[in-house]
């Protein structure tokens, strides 16, 4: 057998081994990524709470900057509980609470979305969620909500971080 022959022979002989470690280090890594993948559609989940209450927030707002109150806009609440069925929206005071549950099944959550208004204008009004704090020089008009949901369910903006 000459010598290229034999070359090629153990390259061939090498190629299962090679071939194992491959599919090994692809199974590794799609586990690790499957691992994660629940986590990451309930925090989709958690922002379309969020994104379905915008339209209850900025009816809130609208009506603060007409009224220099803060009050329950119901108009608000009509067109986002429509728009999603899954997960309902109720204000207590001025603050906007959200319910539902990530996955089904799954244990029923309560968010809350607090507006903050702005001390030195009066006017000025930014909204909290979760266990986000006021920054200085800004009033919450009714105290934050987050019940059964972990800090990694929750989206980094409903996190207990100051806003500066």
């Amino acid at each position: 057998m000459n010598r290229s022959a034999s070359l090629r022979l153990n390259w061939l002989t090498l190629l299962p081994l090679e071939v194992g470690f491959s599919v090994a280090i692809i199974g590794v890594c799609a586990a690790i990524c499957a691992s994660r993948t629940a986590i990451l559609q309930e925090k989709a989940r958690m922002t379309e709470v969020l994104t379905n209450a915008s339209n209850a927030r900025v009816s809130a707002m609208e009506q603060f900057s007409v009224q220099g109150q803060l009050a329950t806009p119901e108009s608000g609440i009509a067109s986002t509980a429509e728009a999603d069925r899954e997960f309902s929206y109720r204000y207590s005071g001025s603050r906007l609470d959200a319910s539902g549950a990530l996955r089904k099944g799954g244990l029923e959550f309560r968010l809350s979305m607090t507006p903050a208004v702005k001390a030195e204008d009066g006017w000025s009004v930014i909204w909290l969620c979760g266990q986000r704090k006021a920054p200085a020089g800004w009033a919450t008009a009714a105290p934050a909500l987050s019940e059964s949901l972990t800090a990694e369910e929750l989206p980094y903006v409903c996190r207990d971080t100051r806003v500066e």
